[in-house]
């Protein structure tokens, strides 16, 4: 996706830009984590154009397929 971004703090970032989201409470195990996840929600935005990409792959591939569980 993006050089030097993990797929977590792509994940988390992504759910900050939706404009209906104010805050995201991820599950951790380790503080390890814990501290991952507090780095990603401070590492800014993810710029527009991934968004909007993401926005698509959501559009194209996801929303109206079923969840397996």
């Amino acid at each position: 996706m993006l050089p030097g971004i993990s797929p977590v703090h792509a994940a988390l970032r992504y759910v900050l830009a939706q404009p209906e989201v104010s805050t995201v409470i991820p599950g951790a195990k380790t503080v390890a984590q814990v501290r991952q996840k507090n780095a990603a929600a401070g590492d800014g935005q993810l710029p527009d154009d991934v968004v909007r990409a993401l926005d698509a792959l959501w559009e194209r591939e996801l929303r109206d397929d079923p969840l397996p569980w």
